[in-house]
Order: structure tokens, then sequence, then C-alpha cells
């Protein structure tokens, strides 16, 4: 390959002053350059411009593969989750229906789905699960009476189901003394969350009771739940992992306490008025409890 040879000669003056201002011969001696064959022909090219080709190829080549980027990389049985279809999943056993929903709920969540308890049956002899449905979020139409607002207040809540179709379901054998995949749909009607987003839907949140005792421990040290969380997030390694959301822990806290205001404060005031009622024959106390045994008034 020949090599590009460069001369250089002493400039005249009465050429200096038609060339102008001497910029455009600094950035030219600035300039590396690289000889490259091209169908047989020697040809020099900028190395600014090479390496800018060269980013652009391997842009582009970065574009296509997220592109192609599947949801994610969990497999079942050697198949993607994103390939997975009812040929592949109809006839798959389950111990137990513990092991169907979480094999589920992982699915839904990596293609980006919410998911919602569907039908459950169970034997009127043995008390055993014999059939179990789980559905997408989006199945099926609200009620009408719920979307009537001639008697409510509250506009009602935006329509989230337009009847999609995906479902999965199980059936017990007592033959096989495991639970057997009869039906599998994958369409859906909607479009799905971006695969960041699938942690924030609401069946893939909930509060672990080791996450509310840890909270909890924090809070009487004096340590904001809003520090907790974040602490939290940092142990788990992001909030994507950490499954719940700050308002999430805040609820539970709040359950939590008034669970605990139900053995503790409101049994403490009536132990004190019955004590006093058998002490005093005029005093009369009276109270109510809620179907979550809560005090009501």
């Amino acid at each position: 390959m020949q090599q590009a040879v460069i001369h250089s000669r002493p400039t005249p003056a009465h050429e200096i002053e038609k060339l102008g201002p001497p910029l455009s011969v600094a950035v030219a001696e600035t300039i590396s350059l690289t000889s490259l064959s091209l169908n047989g022909t020697d040809v020099v090219v900028p190395n600014d411009i090479q390496s800018n080709s060269e980013m652009s190829n391997k842009d582009a080549s970065k574009d296509e593969l997220q592109h192609e980027m599947p949801h994610s990389n969990l497999q079942n049985n050697g198949i993607r989750y994103d390939k997975l279809s009812a040929e592949n999943l109809i006839g798959v056993e389950f111990v137990t229906v513990e092991a169907a929903e979480t094999f589920y709920y992982d699915y839904a969540k990596e293609m980006g789905f919410d998911v919602r308890k569907d039908d459950m049956r169970t034997s009127t002899r043995t008390g055993r699960v014999t059939i179990r449905k789980w559905a997408c979020s989006a199945e099926g139409e609200r009620q009408e009476k719920h979307t009537d607002i001639n008697n409510k207040v509250r506009m009602p809540k935006k329509l989230t189901r337009c009847h999609c179709p995906c479902l999965f379901k199980i059936r017990y054998f007592k033959k096989n003394n495991s639970y057997i995949v009869v039906d599998f749909r994958t369409d859906h009607s909607h479009d799905l969350v971006q695969p960041h987003e699938s942690h924030l839907l609401r069946s893939h949140r909930s509060v672990l009771d080791s996450d509310l005792a840890l909270a909890k421990s924090m809070r009487r040290a004096s340590i904001k739940t809003c520090h907790a969380y974040e602490y939290m997030v940092d142990v788990s390694g992001g909030y994507a992992n950490v499954g719940f959301t700050l308002k999430d822990l805040y609820n539970r806290l709040d359950a939590s306490q008034r669970e605990d205001m139900i053995g503790g404060d409101a049994n403490a005031t009536l132990g004190y008025l019955k004590g006093k009622a058998a002490e005093d024959k005029k005093l009369f106390y009276k109270y109510s409890t809620d179907e979550n045994k809560r005090s009501a008034n």
C-alpha cells in the first residue's frame, strides 16, 4: 500500500494575502491522515472522519441490538419468557398452586402487565384447590353499577378493563398428584409497560414482614421512614429491586400501627372503664368494633 506524502514549500508573500487568515492552514496541519484501500485504489482518509464513521456504525449496531433485546433473559424449560406460547406451557406440571402462581407473576412482571386472581374452585370433600386461574388485570369489563354516576359524588376511576384475553389456568389431577397447565394465552388487547416500569404495577409490589420489621426498628431509632426506605433501596440494588414504593411502606406501617392499638391503648382504656364500672354501678360505657376488629366509635 502506498503511503500518502505531503510536500510543503515556503509560501510567497503575495500568496499569503490571497489565502486569508492562517486558520485553515493550522487546521490542515492538525489533521492526521490514514491510507486505506478502496476497490483496489489507495485512498487517504483523515483519522477523525474514520473514527466518526466507526462510532456511527457502533451506534447503529447498538440501536439494532436494543431493538431486538427481549424483555428479559429468564427462561422456562430453555425457552425465553417472551417466546413462550400455549404449545410450550400446556401440560407442564407444578407441585403446588403457590409454585404456579410464583411462575406466572414472574412471567407477568418480565413481560410488563398486571395480574389479577380470577376463578378458584375447591373440593367440597378435601378442601383442596382443584382449579385456579389468573388473568390480566385488564380482563373483562367494569360492572355497570360502578360506572353509574347518578348517585355518586366522586367521578368514577379511569376504565382499565378492556376484555384482555390473557390468562393462565391450572387444574389438579389426582393421578399425577400435581397441578397441570390446561390453558395459557399470551395475547393482550392493550399495550404493555416498559421493562423498567413493570416493578411499579400493583400486583408486583408488596412489603414483606422482614421489611416492615426493619422499618419499625429504624423508626424506633428516630430514623425517618423515607430514609429507611432509601436504605432498603440501596441494599436491594435499586428501586426496581426493592419490591415496593415509599407510599406502600407508609401504608403498611399505618396498618400495623392500627393493629397494635387494638391490643394496646384501646384495650387499656376499656380495661380502665371496666374496672370503674365494677366499683361504680352508675357508670355505663359502650363501644363497638368493625369487621377488622377496630374501634368503630
